[in-house]
């Protein structure tokens, strides 16, 4: 199976590449690029000197075959759908210091994850309630 994955972060390519090799090892952010082959991801600078685009491919074998692979999909598991997940989280913290969380997905967004999911609460004050 091939696992092709890309993202546009907005910082340059020098300090991208830097903060990837410093993030690397972080699980929170890293749970299956963390380990994966560092020569099946580039980095290269975005047209109009908009940031940085981030490609992932990789080769990645599937316990199972293809109905390995269609039972992962389904679970949300599969190389591509935890790359996507690992460059979404990755441009979070560089762009805005944290992975976001939201109060009715906190544990994420994955189909692992809903089911510590509890439904979002409203506000206790109207955001912008005129008073």
């Amino acid at each position: 199976m091939r696992v092709k994955a890309a993202i546009t972060v907005n910082l340059p390519p020098d300090e991208v590449q830097r903060r990837w090799q410093e993030l690397r090892g972080d699980d929170e952010i890293f749970g299956y690029l963390g380990d994966a082959d560092p020569s099946g991801i580039r980095f290269e600078p975005a047209p109009g000197e908009r940031g940085t685009e981030i490609y992932v491919d990789l080769e990645e074998s599937t316990f199972g075959g293809a109905v390995g692979e269609k039972i992962q999909r389904v679970a949300g598991t599969t190389p591509d759908q935890q790359a996507d997940d690992d460059l979404r989280r990755f441009k979070q913290v560089l762009e805005t210091g944290e992975v976001v969380r939201s109060d009715g997905s906190p544990n994420g967004a994955g189909p692992r994850q809903h089911r510590a999911q509890r439904p979002a609460q409203p506000l206790d004050e109207p955001v912008g309630a005129i008073s």
